[in-house]
């Protein structure tokens, strides 16, 4: 059993280090590195990494020696007691953080069993599998009226941000009932939040900006909370609200705005990234493209396998609460552990020695480590795949073929991020379907 961490340079290393190469296809670094050690200390950053599936479910599914609180990585954490620092040093902020906003919030993602438990059942009750099917006929809606505008252009557009951003966001907006005017102040807020965790050292100037950021979107969610109470609705911003009122363990009306902040959050980047990426490979991939419009029956199995080898999220970090061994590997209490999903995701013991591949005879749902595992895993994955089977219905039918758009950057730029996964921008050309004609929306799935 190994003590004393090991110095040697990973395999993953040019991930946390933002190498582009290595940011366009990162779980070739984590695969690589399960290959030589499925845990390993990265020195660089004092963390551990977990790529292979056997461990990463291990800690995932064990909250005594694991814990999900304040586990966003040390950097995060230096990030947050510095926003508290700036925060208190300006006269018009030092009031909202003597007591409302004050502390990294434990809830949902970032909090253990029982509270965990406690928060996830409220919003159960509120997220429901009707309230998911009853929001399929707006996606539809939605997604036929940006597509609309990739037409107009005459199919050629830069897809992030003419789809795969604006897509859910309007579809989360929608779900919480928010104004549809709101929605590019909050994907700059959901921008602004990511920064925290995902991206390169931050100067004091963005730390101010952030912590603006932050209390910008409580003061929105909180009015929002507050409209809710006097003049209830049916969207999710109020079921949350009067789950919580009905609850004998409610929840503290901080903790609600970190749920609303993780539902836009989550609602939002996870998916655009994911969306972008699928359109890239389908745009590289022509005869799959083909084949899903042929056979829409197989979308799903194509979403799973996507969400699978070039998911949106690479991992997510746990601390450990005691000293314990894992993978022949000496943790030691308070250590941040990175699990790598990517790594996971490609492991040939959990997936076969095609875990490289998307097969579309597979039904892989829920195999897949990208929306979590154990106790923690996505509230909001029903909601996620609605979303993205809604839209690839609707792009395969309207058109009949989609590739890279001439003359433009590829490979494109990938975000500069190790938690997030999918390019920054990405153009594509579409040839709309001459025969093609809307099918009325129904509801359901």
């Amino acid at each position: 059993m190994t003590t004393t961490p090991e110095t040697a340079r990973p395999k993953y290393a040019p991930v946390f280090e933002f190498d582009s190469e290595a940011l366009r296809c990162p779980f070739a670094h984590f695969d690589a590195a399960r290959e030589e050690a499925p845990i390993s200390w990265y020195a660089d950053a004092n963390f551990w990494v977990v790529s292979s599936y056997e461990l990463a479910t291990q800690v995932l599914n064990n909250n005594t020696d694991f814990s999900a609180e304040q586990c966003i990585g040390e950097k995060a954490d230096a990030v947050w007691t510095r926003m508290i620092e700036l925060a208190r040093e300006n006269p018009e902020t030092r009031h909202r953080i003597e007591g409302y906003g004050a502390g990294a919030r434990r809830v949902l993602l970032f909090s253990d069993p029982p509270v965990h438990t406690r928060h996830r059942r409220i919003i159960n009750r509120a997220l429901t599998p009707t309230a998911v099917r009853r929001s399929a006929d707006n996606m539809r809606r939605i997604a036929r009226g940006l597509l609309d505008d990739v037409a107009a252009k005459a199919g050629e557009v830069e897809f992030v941000g003419t789809f795969a951003e604006p897509y859910p966001m309007a579809v989360i907006s929608a779900v919480l009932g928010l104004p549809d005017e709101d929605r590019q102040k909050l994907r700059g807020w959901v921008t602004d939040l990511n920064s925290m965790i995902a991206t390169e050292d931050m100067s004091d100037d963005n730390i101010r900006e952030l912590s603006k950021t932050r209390f910008d979107f409580d003061d929105y969610f909180n009015a929002a909370a507050e409209d809710r109470v006097r003049n209830p609705t049916d969207d999710l911003t109020s079921m949350v609200v009067h789950e919580n009122e009905k609850s004998p363990e409610r929840m503290s009306r901080d903790d609600l705005m970190m749920v609303y902040q993780l539902l836009v959050v989550g609602g939002a980047d996870t998916s655009d990234a994911a969306m972008s990426r699928m359109l890239e490979d389908l745009a590289t991939n022509p005869e799959t493209y083909q084949r899903l419009r042929r056979e829409p029956e197989k979308i799903p199995n194509y979403i799973e396998g996507m969400l699978r080898v070039a998911g949106p999220a690479l991992g997510i970090f746990r601390r450990a609460k005691a000293d314990i061994e894992v993978g022949g590997e000496q943790i030691k209490a308070g250590d941040f552990v990175w699990l790598s999903f990517a790594g996971a995701n490609y492991d040939k013991s959990a997936y076969g020695l095609n875990a490289d591949k998307v097969d579309l005879d597979e039904d892989q749902t829920t195999r897949h480590m990208t929306f979590g595992w154990g106790p923690h895993l996505c509230i909001g994955a029903p909601l996620a795949r609605q979303e993205m089977k809604v839209a690839l219905e609707e792009l395969t039918d309207r058109f009949s073929a989609i590739e890279l758009a001439p003359g433009k950057e590829y490979p494109p730029p990938y975000r500069p991020s190790f938690l997030f996964h999918g390019p920054a921008t990405l153009w594509l050309k579409f040839t709309e379907d001459p025969d093609h004609a809307a099918k009325p929306i129904r509801s359901g799935p």
